[in-house]
């Protein structure tokens, strides 16, 4: 019973550390939320998928990596990067939002929601 108990203790304790690490990294409940562009700049096969990094400029210029487990995504590939504002390096990469070809520009001080 005392290794069961430690085991399922074990157990909750690592599911917790996932959920607390995944939502440090998320920025979608941040309500100080930026988006623009960045694009894709390296990428890095790797055993459990494709390592890729972006950057992105935002009064100076910010990097990111995200990992897929397909190698769909090509150097110079835009998509839209959600930040907070007075941290810049705590950013996501909004992959399920391409950037059309139609935008060009981006605003000075970015966009508080996607266009």
């Amino acid at each position: 019973m005392n290794k069961t108990f430690l085991i399922i203790a074990l157990f909750a304790s690592v599911f917790l550390l996932v959920v607390y690490i995944l939502k440090q990294r998320s920025n979608s409940n941040t309500p100080n939320k930026t988006y623009t562009i960045a694009t894709i700049t390296k990428k890095e096969p790797k055993k459990n998928g494709v390592l890729y990094h972006y950057t992105f400029q935002s009064g100076g210029t910010f990097k990111g990596t995200f990992r897929h487990n397909s190698d769909k995504f090509s150097l110079g590939d835009r998509y839209f990067v959600s930040y907070n504002n007075y941290d810049p390096a705590r950013n996501f990469l909004e992959i399920q939002h391409p950037v059309p070809d139609t935008i060009t520009e981006v605003p000075e001080n970015g966009w508080q929601k996607l266009p």
